[in-house]
């Protein structure tokens, strides 16, 4: 994916890229980032990532409190 994508997603989401040439990655410790990709996908996956991004969620939300 070239960088602007990864750019793009970072600044919807409040999160910082990372760039190890040639490799992009998407890094977060943020609380609030995680939010904002918990809220981001919902409901808006299907299938079987659907089902992992619940339990994720969840575990987090749990986690959180």
């Amino acid at each position: 994916m070239p960088w602007i994508v990864y750019l793009a997603i970072g600044r919807i989401l409040g999160i910082r890229i990372k760039n190890i040439n040639p490799i992009y990655n998407l890094v977060t410790k943020n609380s609030r980032a995680i939010a904002n990709i918990i809220k981001y996908f919902r409901n808006n996956l299907k299938g079987f990532k659907s089902f992992q991004s619940r339990v994720w969620a969840r575990t987090y939300i749990k986690h959180k409190g």
